[in-house]
């Protein structure tokens, strides 16, 4: 530093190193501070545009709760009528499933499952003009309903005034309350089956007739007696027209009339008596009705059916020789008692056109509803000899047969013995 004065600049060797030293500091600050000024422009306009986009996101956050509540409110409301809308057809499902599971529960129980509470089959007559609502009751007090309440609240929607098919109905256990009101409504009676066979006496007939069926035993005993009724079914009277009545199987409606009883049994009648049979009566000199008084004597005095011809042809020749029959039967039908095992003196004395011990030829009617079969067995039976008949002592039913009174008499002293034998009086 010698040399140097006040003022100058004093140089040395290191004099250019500081002066480039000061040149990168200041070029640095420079370049600092340029980049400071950048620095904080940026920031500036960052702070902006933060702030910026803070108020772009709270408005739209404000927009989009907004929105949101909005949508929240139309969802809330939406929803209100989805609940609304939900019960509107919830509501009536409901109570249209308990509808029909109690119009299930109702119709099972009337259309499937059985009436009545007995397990027997119950027979049901009705008279004309009865409606459902009696016939029902009727029923009712012949066996207890299963669902009485039911069964009347059905019979109330089917009508209970309606008016039902009259006659006899025959009503199972299993049949249920639909099953019965239609076979009720549909008047679909039952028809009653009839075996008609061993009666002998009018009374015997009538009772038979009003104990199966509606008619009275006063009015078909009436008709009965009618003498010109009877004429007019083929010439009967009063006592020949059992004759009309053939033994077999017939079918009848519960309500039949009189007249059309009577008329079944002509047509019947008539069935059997065809030419051929009128002709072969003829042929034996025997109208039809004296076969079926005959054939009636016949049933009477054997169970046998294979001796029925025979016997037939006895008594028919005793009938052409004018001898009276003798057939014990008639006396039995004459004192009125059909279980006498042997015919004493007392009985052979009744005085009855019915006894043939007593009167000649044929009693006035029949003793006995004759079959069919053992009429044919009167028109085509073998002729015989025969004029005798005893029963056999060994009781088997059959008989002992003879065209003689002194081999008549030996067969009759074998079975009385053996009467006396075996203490039947």
């Amino acid at each position: 530093m010698e040399g140097a004065t006040q003022g100058s600049v004093v140089c040395n060797k290191y004099t250019p190193y500081a002066l480039n030293l000061n040149a990168f500091w200041i070029t640095a600050f420079c370049k600092i501070n340029k980049t400071a000024n950048k620095i904080c422009y940026l920031g500036t306009h960052a702070k902006g545009l933060i702030e910026d986009c803070a108020m772009v996101s709270i408005c739209n956050f404000e927009a989009m709760k907004t929105k949101r509540s909005n949508k929240s409110r139309r969802y809330r409301r939406k929803r209100t009528k989805s609940k609304s809308r939900l019960l509107l057809f919830l509501i009536p499902g409901i109570l249209l499933l308990v509808f029909l599971g109690t119009f299930s529960y109702a119709y099972r129980q009337v259309a499937f499952l059985p009436a009545v509470q007995g397990a027997d089959t119950t027979h049901l007559f009705l008279k004309p003009g009865l409606t459902l609502s009696r016939a029902i009751d009727l029923l009712e007090q012949k066996t207890p309903l299963r669902k009485p309440r039911l069964s009347h609240a059905y019979i109330s929607w089917r009508g209970a005034s309606t008016k039902v098919g009259q006659g006899r109905y025959i009503l199972l256990p299993d049949m249920s309350m639909q099953e019965i009101c239609n076979l009720l409504l549909s008047g679909g009676e039952t028809p009653v089956s009839l075996t008609l066979r061993g009666l002998r006496t009018q009374g015997e007939l009538v009772s038979f007739f009003s104990s199966y069926l509606a008619m009275s035993s006063q009015e078909l005993s009436a008709a009965l007696s009618d003498s010109s009724l009877c004429d007019s079914l083929g010439g009967f009277d009063t006592e020949t027209i059992r004759c009309l009545f053939l033994p077999g199987d017939y079918s009848f409606p519960w309500n039949v009339s009189v007249e059309e009883l009577l008329a079944s049994m002509q047509l019947r009648y008539r069935e059997y008596w065809t030419d051929k049979r009128r002709a072969q009566a003829d042929s034996l000199r025997l109208s039809p009705i004296e076969v079926s008084i005959i054939a009636s004597i016949v049933e009477e005095e054997s169970a046998k059916r294979d001796e029925h011809g025979r016997i037939a042809r006895l008594y028919l020749n005793r009938y052409r020789r004018g001898m009276r029959l003798q057939a014990d039967p008639t006396v039995k039908f004459a004192a009125g008692r059909f279980d006498l095992r042997r015919i004493t003196l007392p009985y052979l004395g009744v005085r009855s056109p019915y006894n043939t011990y007593q009167v000649e030829g044929l009693p006035p009617g029949p003793i006995r509803l004759a079959r069919p079969s053992t009429m044919d067995s009167l028109l085509y039976s073998k002729p015989s000899n025969d004029l005798y008949m005893c029963a056999k002592e060994d009781f088997s039913g059959y008989h002992n047969f003879a065209s003689t009174y002194a081999e008549h008499l030996s067969n009759a002293r074998r079975y009385q013995a053996e009467l006396n034998k075996r203490g039947i009086k």
